[in-house]
């Protein structure tokens, strides 16, 4: 039986490392699919150093998530709306180069400023059950003020 080698470099590579303190947030929890796996395919792109100038169109996120290019803009900004990223560059039509939007994880440092962490100011609001039958009663139809003049 051939005993276990260790061979250095086997297995190891680039990782995205998400921390759970994300993923266990109601930012996170709020996000549909396609804007998770957004979310992961633009921290694919950040290498360690790069953060702020993360180039990424809604074009490509649709073409590697398998989504329609409106789909991909919605997920941009559902992430913009929770606070995950931020768009640093908007993207420009006005240049002869077609560029696209550049972007930042919010729980990094960009540059020489600290993360702004905005994910963590945001909560879910409470919903409320609907009726399935039957008139809401703070309708007009129940507001005999706007029916009766005095």
């Amino acid at each position: 039986m051939p005993r276990y080698s260790k061979k250095r470099g086997k297995g190891s590579g680039q990782f995205a490392k998400i921390p759970f303190q994300i993923i266990d947030s109601a930012a996170y929890r709020f996000l549909n699919p396609a804007a998770r796996a957004t979310y992961v395919q633009l921290f694919r792109r950040f290498n360690g150093i790069n953060n702020g100038h993360i180039p990424y169109s809604c074009r490509e996120i649709a073409e590697t998530c398998n989504i329609g290019k409106m789909t991909a803009q919605r997920a941009f900004k559902q992430l913009e709306y929770v606070g995950l990223i931020k768009c640093i560059i908007p993207s420009s039509f006005n240049s002869r180069k077609k560029m696209a939007r550049e972007w930042a994880l919010t729980h990094l440092p960009v540059g020489d400023n600290i993360a702004s962490r905005e994910w963590k100011n945001f909560t879910l609001k409470r919903g409320c059950k609907k009726r399935k039958t039957g008139t809401k009663e703070d309708t007009d139809i129940f507001n005999i003020k706007h029916y009766l003049e005095l």
